[in-house]
């Protein structure tokens, strides 16, 4: 009985945890499943998209606008674009005339173009945040972007690159520690 019990409980936390494909259409087709993802880049980035080398690292957003920044973040006024691959959210800090500005960029992982395999392969195995100097992110020329830390989460859910991304993640790690607690205390319990 009690390992009828573990089984259950297992495969329980296994469905939780899982970012296996559900649908079985998608299977039977083999077709990719998409996410719904946030697209937006702060507005400080619209006047230096063509200026710069912007266009050469990250794909056009659907929209420019102060409210993909984090404290300002309002998703009814953002638009979202079907992703084949995961949700990203991506933080720079930006110093203009010793004002320190943060700009966010949220889309696809494919909206990254010519990005860090090693960098992003450690990022899309889990649901994750991490802080990493720019060269080591996108694999471009831009000398000037060599040494600038940018913060970069990756998710999988349906708009989770939105303003709470992180608390997402964060409250995603809490919801599987209460669930492997409970399984534990559950397992003491049974033997």
């Amino acid at each position: 009985m009690a390992s009828n019990v573990v089984e259950v409980l297992s495969l329980i936390l296994f469905n939780m945890t899982s970012d296996s494909v559900t649908s079985t259409d998608a299977h039977k087709w083999n077709a990719r499943p998409t996410v719904e993802c946030y697209s937006c880049m702060s507005t400080l980035y619209e006047n230096l998209w063509y200026e710069t080398g912007l266009s050469l690292l990250y794909k056009k957003p659907e929209v420019f606008s102060s409210y993909c920044d984090q404290q300002m973040f309002d998703h009814r006024k953002l638009m979202v674009k079907p992703c084949p691959d995961y949700c990203v959210a991506i933080e720079n800090e930006n110093v203009i005339f010793g004002i320190v500005r943060r700009t966010y960029m949220r889309g696809c992982l494919s909206d990254v173009i010519n990005y860090n395999v090693t960098t992003v392969g450690y990022l899309t195995r889990r649901h994750k945040c991490m802080t990493v100097p720019m060269r080591y992110l996108f694999m471009g020329t831009l000398r000037s972007v060599q040494n600038q830390p940018v913060r970069i989460c990756v998710c999988f859910n349906g708009l989770c690159n939105g303003a709470t991304s992180s608390s997402a993640v964060d409250r995603h790690f809490l919801r599987l520690f209460c669930v492997g607690l409970a399984l534990l205390i559950l397992l003491i319990s049974v033997i």
